[in-house]
């Protein structure tokens, strides 16, 4: 699972390596594997994208950057609370109706 100490070396400017939880999530997290972190999930896929970026110095400082970026933008503790807060500005949904067995236990000062 992605964890705050995941964000926090995005916001560090590390290259961070992730087992890949899947497109949806990595989509609603804004992860792009090898533009802004390294997705694997499998010991060999790690290994081999490993070295990719030894090979390619320019490429880990690019999705480094990029990392740092993406946690900038939107993992802040402001757009965080931000968040929190706008989820809890949304209305509550309505309370069903008793039935008919409840109103009846509500009256008789049952539970």
């Amino acid at each position: 699972e992605y964890m705050i100490k995941n964000f926090e070396a995005m916001a560090c400017g590390c290259v961070l390596f992730a087992w890949d939880q899947g497109e949806s999530e990595n989509k609603a997290l804004g992860f792009v594997d090898m533009a802004n972190l390294v997705l694997y999930r499998s010991l060999e896929e790690l290994r081999s994208k490993l070295g990719i970026l030894r090979s390619d110095p320019a490429l880990a400082v690019r999705i480094a950057a990029a990392g740092r970026a993406l946690a900038e933008e939107r993992y802040t503790f402001l757009n965080i609370g931000r968040l929190i807060v706008q989820a809890l500005e949304e209305p509550l949904r309505e309370r069903p109706a008793m039935g008919l067995l409840n109103r009846l236990r509500l009256r008789l000062g049952m539970k």
